[in-house]
């Protein structure tokens, strides 16, 4: 048995409060015999009653389990959004505003001094533009403030990340806080024969944009260039004219997209208990990855994954975009029991949690069980890939310190 069902429901109906959607939590008694001797990227996860390793626990093969060490494997860490990309990426944003408008402010300054003690064309306007500077002293501290002021006020507000990863790797340092997450109660090991291994591949345009100004930068450039071809034209007007444009790196915002598949069998010297925890592993990841209505205005999103295949890629916020399920074989209708686990919270008449109540039970239900299942699921990272990963992926192996003379 994998997971129970815990539904945690006010007692009293006010009109206003939200549905508390049921969980699936770990199972006391989950039969993951095999944490002790857990391997490689999963070591980590050797005290977790919810981490499932599929590759060694479940039936997506006959071969005994002492016979799959050297199987390829694919690590999913379940992580739970805590607010959504609106609030997250204005907490993310103001975090290096304040910073980053200093700075700009006082190379501003610089750019307007050199120019206005340059003997050129209108440089007494760049007078004025540094008097209006010097004038606003502290105008970048000004802006700073108020930046600081209202991420101040806003982190406050938004709850803290929650992601170990990141704070312990400074090559993932750039991404801290990007996504506001915490980790759910599960990690999952499946095996992993997909044939590719990475595609690579950059762009370059003039059509990039590389900053909140570079709409207007690159249309300044591009009436530069026209006017000189224009110029050039008119001097030789007996060939054709063409002036070459410096290309802008286009940084890629889709990330790659990650394949796996494998059967979970359900005939055989199996047990009955196998069939469950089949059954239980492909609805868990089926429940976990829809989104969840709590109100008319309110959506519980679905969980993201931190990936990493070792050795082949490390992805540290990832997407499922597809699970597709597939019967296999005969098929049967049988019963299942299932933990139910149900607390009510008694609320007195000043709002105030006066108890909880908590009830414990089996549901049966029944469900088909065909011969096998077989699983194929899609994962869709929410960054472009870069170095950071990479580097990040073999800095986290396990070490072994030499010296040299």
């Amino acid at each position: 048995m994998i997971w129970g069902i815990v539904n945690s429901q006010p007692t009293t109906d006010t009109g206003t409060q939200e549905v508390q959607l049921p969980r699936l939590r770990p199972f006391s008694s989950a039969n993951n015999t095999s944490n002790a001797t857990a391997r490689g990227i999963a070591a980590a996860a050797n005290n977790r009653r919810s981490y499932i390793d599929v590759v060694k626990d479940f039936y997506w093969t006959y071969s005994k389990p002492e016979s799959r060490e050297e199987v390829p494997s694919i690590y999913l860490k379940e992580k739970r959004l805590k607010v959504n990309a609106l609030v997250s990426q204005l907490k993310y944003s103001l975090g290096f505003a304040a910073a980053e408008t200093s700075a700009a402010v006082e190379t501003l300054r610089d750019v307007a001094t050199d120019i206005a003690g340059a003997a050129i064309p209108y440089s007494n306007l760049f007078n004025d533009v540094k008097a209006g500077i010097d004038a606003g002293a502290g105008i970048g501290q000004a802006i700073t403030g108020v930046a600081g002021s209202i991420a101040d006020r806003i982190s406050k507000l938004i709850p803290e990340d929650n992601n170990p990863t990141l704070k312990n790797s400074p090559w993932l340092r750039p991404y801290q806080g990007l996504y506001i997450t915490e980790p759910t109660e599960w990690e999952f090991l499946f095996p992993y024969f997909d044939d590719k291994f990475e595609t690579q591949g950059n762009q370059f345009s003039t059509e990039g944009v590389t900053n909140a100004f570079g709409g207007i930068i690159q249309s300044a450039g591009n009436i530069a260039t026209e006017v000189a071809e224009i110029a050039a034209s008119i001097n030789k007007p007996l060939g054709i004219t063409y002036v070459e444009r410096a290309k802008f790196f286009n940084y890629p915002t889709d990330g790659e997209e990650v394949n796996f598949s494998f059967p979970l069998i359900n005939t055989g010297s199996l047990s009955y208990d196998d069939v469950i925890n089949n059954w239980q592993l492909i609805f868990l990841l089926l429940y976990n990855n829809k989104p969840g209505r709590k109100s008319a205005t309110q959506i519980e999103q679905p969980v993201i994954y931190e990936v990493e295949i070792p050795g082949v890629k490390y992805l540290p916020f990832c997407y499922i975009t597809s699970i597709d399920i597939k019967f296999q074989g005969s098929r049967r209708e049988l019963p299942i029991q299932i933990p139910y686990s149900e607390q009510q919270t008694n609320i007195g008449a000043g709002g105030n949690v006066q108890g909880i109540d908590t009830a414990s039970s089996t549901k049966t239900i029944n469900t088909v069980i065909p011969d096998a299942y077989l699983v194929n699921i899609t994962l869709k990272s929410m960054l472009g890939n870069t170095k950071n990963f990479m580097y990040h992926m073999i800095d986290n192996g396990e070490r072994t310190r030499v010296s040299t003379r």
